[in-house]
């Protein structure tokens, strides 16, 4: 629609009348500006109605296996199942991505997830606790998963202009970790009616998601289609990668949270029954593994929306440093914790600092893949994260039941603090990669 005479006139200061978008964007704050356009809040919505039943599945059937097993490995076999099948279907994921219309084929990987997930609510409700099992169930789930988001990933830039993407991208976490405060409580109340229904309610989220994505009518193809060989195509997206020095720092660094710190994250059930002691009843526990995820939820959401403004503040580079101190610090607290009121605390100033730093490599990440194979740069960091942090899992999962989960994250926090340290005296230069004037546009 073109602007009528009188709102191209200037008024009596000599400037042209803002409009009643500009007055709406000036009352909310930088961290929720892109939820004023209507295809990002479906796209926000959905992604957090879906968000929330995974953490309800991660609530549950975590909570199921430690309860059987008493074993951290067996919480870390679970957890890593989730994420770690990312590290196959994210790359192919990404290849498709750049191939064919990102709107379809998330929509087609969403509906096979949502089918694998109904069919694990089943095998639950008849009595299945083995882990192994389930955890073949989540892989197949979660490989369905991944290999769809590098689509939904890269049609995210479309939606808002760049100088929202570090609000998005923050406003992305903020809808997993909103998801991560009402799923476990959510689970924790299903737990009553049976763990099934909790599976169940996760398949129902996924429904939500489809439909959402589905509402936005209209294509988004690649700028340029590829019709080279699938390995070609990877072997190109990690070229491009590499290429890209901005994307090589954020992926990097995220990488070796996700296999040092981040992992704290699979391993609340194990952590509830410590601060609880081990002959905690089932009940009990599942209510302090959801207290605990909430709490850490809580935090991130605060975290997401804090992100913008320390970012125009004092920079984003100082913003990622502050944020990396304060997670060694905090995980290393939380993990020692004497208590469940003390721990909470700790995870939730925990979950706020990680959520500052994840926001700030994804936004770097978004800002420096060109749009081009934007697809399958965006799914080497899915994967590579994914991959990362199902290792973390698995490694701190067999180091706890060995020499203590304390030790083995503790051992984690003080590696990514000296090698933090480490790289901002031999690499100064990352300082400009954060901060550079075209990506300060937020």
């Amino acid at each position: 629609m073109t602007a009528t005479l009188d709102e191209r006139r200037p008024n009596s200061t000599g400037r042209a009348p803002r409009s009643l978008s500009d007055n709406f964007t000036g009352v909310l704050p930088p961290g929720l500006r892109p939820l004023k356009r209507r295809a990002y809040a479906i796209f926000w919505t959905g992604g957090m109605v879906s968000d929330l039943g995974t953490w309800v599945q991660l609530a549950t059937v975590g909570t199921l296996v430690t309860a059987a097993t008493g074993k951290a490995a067996a919480a870390g076999l679970v957890a890593a199942a989730t994420f770690g099948s990312q590290g196959i279907g994210a790359p192919l994921g990404g290849v498709l991505a750049d191939r064919f219309d990102r709107r379809h084929l998330f929509l087609t990987t969403l509906g096979i997830q949502t089918i694998v997930t109904a069919l694990l609510a089943v095998a639950i409700a008849g009595g299945q606790r083995n882990p192994n099992v389930l955890a073949l169930f989540i892989v197949l789930q979660s490989g369905a998963g991944s290999m769809g988001s590098p689509a939904l990933q890269s049609i995210l830039p479309e939606l808002v202009p760049p100088q929202e993407i570090l609000a998005a991208s923050s406003l992305g976490l903020m809808g997993w970790n909103i998801g991560r405060i009402v799923g476990p409580l959510i689970a924790a109340l299903l737990a009553v009616v049976g763990p099934s229904w909790a599976i169940g309610a996760n398949a129902i989220s996924f429904l939500a998601l489809w439909f959402g994505i589905a509402s936005l009518r209209r294509p988004f193809r690649p700028s340029a289609v590829s019709r080279g060989s699938i390995i070609g195509d990877l072997v190109d997206g990690a070229r491009g990668l590499w290429h890209a020095r901005g994307c090589v720092f954020a992926v990097g660094t995220s990488v070796w949270l996700h296999l040092l710190i981040i992992p704290f994250m699979g391993f609340a059930p194990v952590f509830a029954r410590r601060l609880l002691g081990v002959s905690v009843t089932d009940d009990r526990a599942q209510r302090a593994t959801s207290v605990l995820l909430s709490a850490q939820g809580v935090g991130a959401v605060i975290g997401g929306l804090l992100v913008t403004t320390v970012a125009v503040r004092f920079g984003r580079a100082h913003g990622v440093q502050f944020a990396l101190i304060a997670s060694c610090i905090l995980v290393t607290a939380y993990v020692h914790a004497p208590g469940l009121l003390v721990a909470l605390v700790f995870v939730g100033l925990l979950g706020g600092t990680v959520a500052m730093v994840q926001s700030m490599l994804i936004a770097t990440n978004q800002q420096y893949a060109p749009r081009e194979n934007r697809g399958r740069i965006l799914s080497w960091w899915q994967g590579l994260v994914g991959l990362s942090y199902g290792t973390g899992l698995w490694l701190h999962g067999r180091l706890g039941d060995s020499v203590g989960l304390r030790t083995s994250l503790t051992v984690g926090a003080g590696l990514v603090f000296i090698s933090g340290g480490i790289v901002s005296i031999m690499r100064p230069r990352w300082r400009h990669l954060i901060d550079a004037a075209h990506l300060a546009n937020i």
